[in-house]
């Protein structure tokens, strides 16, 4: 089994402000899947295979424990609980054509949980809070961090490059301190 760094992103594992927590998600192993464009069906069908629906554009299928968002044409960010199968990226066996690359080292989830996070969202990522349903979900930015921003029945999940971590969690928290001064 591999070594994850702990906390990337900071001490403690939760951050609460107001109505908001962050939590850091350290349960949360990720693989990116791709596919040659002739590719797709099979793609479809080889998620459904591994209980996952295959998201379209901008979207987002499944829940906080096991779930499939749209990384670009042919191409799905999956995830599924660490302490599964810590190298269930390196297993998966999609078929020729599809291609899985192991992503839990390269990136950080954290959960943003709370009422009214669309509010919190204006001071973060540059999107039309009224996007910010349950099934959607984009690539997008955070104080010039590169992230995807996954939302969910549970909560609103950000997803961050592993080396941004601490400086993502520190925006956000900057963020929720300034609505609630706001307010």
């Amino acid at each position: 089994m591999r070594e994850v760094l702990a906390s990337p992103a900071y001490g403690t594992q939760e951050l609460d402000h107001g109505p908001w927590t962050l939590r850091l998600v350290q349960d949360c192993a990720l693989a990116s899947v791709s596919s040659r464009a002739e590719r797709t069906a099979e793609l479809k069908q080889a998620l459904t295979q591994q209980g996952f629906t295959m998201p379209f554009v901008e979207s987002f299928t499944g829940n906080a424990d096991q779930g499939a968002f749209w990384l670009g044409p042919h191409q799905v960010m999956l995830w599924k609980p660490y302490a599964c199968d810590p190298d269930w990226a390196a297993e998966l066996d999609l078929g020729e054509g599809i291609y899985s690359t192991e992503q839990t080292d390269g990136w950080v989830r954290m959960d943003i949980l709370g009422e009214g996070i669309a509010e919190l969202a204006q001071r973060l990522i540059n999107l039309d809070p009224q996007r910010l349903r349950p099934g959607f979900a984009t690539r997008t930015v955070i104080h010039h961090i590169g992230c995807y921003w996954v939302v969910h029945d549970d909560a609103h999940s950000v997803l961050v490059p592993r080396s941004m971590a601490a400086s993502a969690a520190h925006a956000i928290e900057q963020a929720m301190q300034t609505v609630l001064a706001l307010r």
